[in-house]
């Protein structure tokens, strides 16, 4: 059962390359990070890509293995399964390999589908054992990493948001991972001083203890450093004063607090999550002044939806009391 499974991941994998413009754009972007490498980084040529993905992939740790219908799936068989797949689509291009596997997490992370858990697991893995094991990849897979983590953690709690998980266990599975690679985005984007990425993936954080509080799932880790970064972000961007500055700073200040006060709406704190609802409003409010092109009606209807639920559960409480 297990074995087909991983069949049917892996024609379905083939199935999304064989539309000609996705394997023209794989090649193209291959094509493109070659000229970031320095000549003394360039991969011999001659070294087939199924025999160093394959030797990246087995030193995968083992333990990240989950059940799945009575069954072990190895993660890192399914990996060794693309190596065999990339060798035939370009035997000696290892950059081929890595796009192609890059631009699969991208065609899955918006919709992903229930049998694509196990493929997204083993996709969030492979940047780092790959970057472990061959250091002369460093170059493509530091320019790919931010967003290889932001995609793969985001598809990973989308399975979970759209109810298209199978049991449990896979859910805590998915959920811990999600928030493991989600962390190293938001790593990455503080270490670089990038404040628009770090609000926009801290933003990610906060509705992942959203969503573990929504779900009733074990937490993992603790939102408040990424919270208080993202604000950090929110100060130095109102400082910084650009218009592009002003509105990320802007629009990442209502979505928090709309998130802080769904969190605090799933366990029926109604005045919590009202406090932050208005906070929401008034930062759309602020940014509707400034640049109202850029507000979004449905979020600021939602926004207005939630009060009216939190007042009405509020008021419906007091009633009962």
């Amino acid at each position: 059962m297990a074995g087909e499974r991983k069949r049917t991941l892996i024609l379905q994998w083939l199935n999304g390359l064989k539309d000609i413009s996705v394997i023209v754009s794989i090649i193209a972007l291959s094509i493109t990070m070659l000229t970031y490498l320095k000549e003394g980084e360039r991969i011999d040529q001659n070294t087939a890509v199924a025999k160093s993905i394959t030797t990246t992939m087995q030193r995968i740790n083992q333990d990240i293995v989950f059940r799945h219908d009575e069954n072990d799936i190895d993660i890192g068989s399914i990996l060794q399964e693309y190596s065999q797949i990339a060798s035939s689509l370009a035997p000696n291009d290892p950059f081929v390999v890595t796009y192609a596997m890059y631009t699969r997490l991208m065609m899955m992370v918006r919709n992903p589908k229930t049998e694509d858990a196990n493929e997204l697991l083993a996709l969030s893995i492979f940047p780092d054992e790959l970057k472990s094991t061959y250091p002369q990849y460093s170059t493509i897979v530091d320019g790919l990493y931010e967003d290889w983590m932001l995609y793969s953690g985001v598809g990973m709690l989308n399975l979970i948001v759209k109810g298209r998980t199978t049991s449990r266990s896979q859910e805590i599975a998915l959920f811990d991972r999600s928030f493991e690679v989600l962390d190293a985005a938001f790593s990455k984007a503080s270490q670089r001083r990038d404040q628009r990425r770090v609000l926009s993936v801290g933003s990610v954080l906060i509705q992942h203890a959203l969503r573990g509080a929504q779900f009733k799932l074990p937490p993992k880790g603790s939102w408040d450093a990424h919270l208080k970064k993202s604000e950090d972000a929110i100060k130095l961007l109102m400082k910084d004063g650009s218009d592009k500055a002003l509105i990320s700073a802007l629009d990442g200040k209502a979505n928090i607090a709309h998130l802080k006060g769904q969190y605090f709406h799933v366990q029926g704190q109604w005045e919590s999550a009202l406090r932050y609802y208005e906070e929401s409003l008034a930062a759309y409010d602020e940014l509707a002044m400034k640049y109202p092109q850029r507000v979004n009606p449905v979020e600021v209807t939602l926004v207005k939806q939630h009060i009216d639920d939190a007042t009405n559960k509020r008021e419906m409480g007091a009633v009962t009391k």
